[in-house]
């Protein structure tokens, strides 16, 4: 669980500051930045100055600073966004500090996990829905969407168990069934509003759980597998075997000489500057550890500790799979970001939703083998000869070399090489 994170107290947001505007995105970068290069992930960085171009744009491109030397209740929306970016930076600090709260928050954010990017998203396939049914509100017409609510993988608890329910009448508790006695002899619950009130409250309750896609590969396309999100977090999750041995001599030698760099050097010194108030303790009181708060900060520069920290974001990251193939016009690889989209989400949903000329397209969740964690019982996970692992006899050479040798002994004893 995260830390609290609540910036609604009257003492937080109207106490007064003098910070200019200009130094804060500066210094959010520079966290950005160097918590960037300590996990060795340019994503982390391309979505923090996102996230805080589109906090501060507004104030930046007015040109005044908006100071509240006085208490007030309730503050301006300036003034939240001023304090927003001065949270966003702080939590920055506590990652490079070393927090493991804090750094999972970091990479949740960056890879549309949770906060801005993700609800782009989810805006963006709501808004198909919304554009299908012109006379019916609050129902979910999009392929995808329905396929993220319906799949186990994609979900953060229960899915929806019919279909039927995103189009029509919700289940209970959200109404009653149709053969309650209220409904059958009374005529009860069955208005046009009252049904339409309680499909949007089904909707909302059920899309707080939903795990947007990191990345869309089309079966049969090759290419979308060579590039893109999804192939970037697997090798983060576990290099091949080739890359461990560099990985721990020369990528250590790069990254320390990188971070030796003047405004690295820099921004560690302004670590302890921007973190919050909280130090290293032998015991931590109950309290603080249900919000997150650990002993000890964590150095993830370690290869084995990075592997790690990415396996279980891949536990939380699903993979959209087509497969059906799209048509040539709609070729599967990845699209240049754009300037709302800086992982390249939005495009290749938008671009696989397209209409394609009366092709079926069937779409599946699947989750990657190289994820840790508990929500991988009953999912999917993505096919060996998708993913380019397993095929002729160099490529079965190719997964030996990644795996152990008591692996290799287990998966010959099975017959599965």
């Amino acid at each position: 669980m995260l830390a609290s994170t609540s910036t609604a107290s009257t003492a937080l947001l109207c106490s007064p500051t003098t910070e200019g505007l200009k130094h804060l995105y500066r210094t959010i970068l520079q966290q950005a930045r160097l918590l960037s290069v300590t996990l060795n992930d340019p994503v982390l960085y391309t979505s923090h100055r996102f996230l805080a171009r589109k906090n501060l744009e507004p104030l930046l491109s007015s040109g005044t600073l908006p100071l509240e030397q006085q208490p007030q209740w309730p503050p301006s929306t300036a003034f939240k966004k001023l304090r927003r970016s001065q949270t966003h930076r702080r939590h920055l600090a506590d990652a490079n500090f070393g927090w493991p709260h804090s750094v999972h928050r970091a990479l949740s954010l960056a890879y549309a996990r949770s906060g801005k990017l993700r609800r782009d998203v989810l805006t963006d396939l709501t808004a198909q829905s919304a554009s299908a049914f012109q006379g019916k509100k609050r129902v979910v017409s999009s392929p995808i969407l329905r396929s993220l609510l319906t799949s186990q993988g994609s979900m953060n608890g229960a899915t929806v168990k019919n279909r039927e329910h995103l189009t029509g009448r919700p289940p209970p508790p959200f109404l009653p069934a149709m053969d309650d006695p209220l409904v059958k002899y009374f005529g009860k619950a069955v208005s046009r509003k009252r049904v339409e009130n309680a499909r949007g409250k089904f909707l909302k309750t059920y899309l707080r759980k939903v795990r947007v896609p990191v990345d869309v590969i089309v079966a049969g396309g090759g290419e979308g597998t060579e590039e893109g999100l999804w192939k970037w977090l697997e090798e983060k999750a576990r290099p091949p075997a080739g890359q461990t041995t560099l990985s721990r001599n020369s990528v250590g030698r790069d990254r320390a000489k990188s971070a030796d760099q003047p405004f690295h050097h820099t921004a560690r010194l302004k670590v302890d500057t921007y973190r919050s108030n909280f130090n290293t303790s032998a015991h931590r009181s109950r309290g603080l550890r249900v919000h997150g708060w650990a002993s000890h900060p964590v150095d993830f520069s370690h290869p084995r500790k990075l592997r790690r920290l990415y396996a279980d974001l891949l536990d939380e990251t699903p993979l959209l799979f087509v497969e059906s193939s799209l048509p040539q016009s709609q070729p599967s690889t990845a699209l240049e970001p754009s300037k709302n989209d800086p992982l390249g989400i939005r495009a290749k949903l938008s671009q696989t939703t397209k209409p394609t000329g009366g092709n079926e397209v069937k779409f599946k969740v699947v989750r990657s083998r190289y994820s840790v964690g508990p929500k991988m019982r009953g999912v999917d996970v993505m096919p060996r000869r998708i993913s380019g692992e397993v095929g002729a006899v160099g490529e079965i050479d190719n997964v030996k070399e990644r795996l152990h040798a008591s692996e290799i002994a287990f998966l010959t004893r099975q017959g599965l090489l």
